[in-house]
């Protein structure tokens, strides 16, 4: 199973309502939505696959329902995100 990890060369701030997340190579500052904040906050510094960080998300936030299919798919879908904006890790 792949596990996502955070990425080290980031920076990450919560600045009242707003979530940042400041990528050190690149000198991009990213924006997280909530619900991108909160997936984020469940990955463990040593990783987790999508079903752990799910757990973690439902333990934290109650029942996490998605929009369209099921919950699992549609966290990979964001993590996926978060992979491609290179503050997460995909290690197959």
């Amino acid at each position: 199973m792949a596990l996502y990890v955070p990425v080290e060369a980031v920076r990450y701030e919560k600045l009242d309502d707003l979530s940042l997340v400041f990528h050190r190579l690149s000198g991009e500052t990213h924006i997280l939505s909530p619900e991108m904040e909160a997936i984020y906050e469940a990955i463990p510094a040593g990783g987790a696959d999508a079903e752990q960080i799910l757990f973690r998300l439902e333990a934290v936030h109650g029942l996490v329902e998605a929009e369209e299919g099921d919950p699992a798919s549609a966290l990979c879908l964001r993590l996926d995100q978060l992979t491609e904006l290179g503050i997460v890790r995909h290690i197959s």
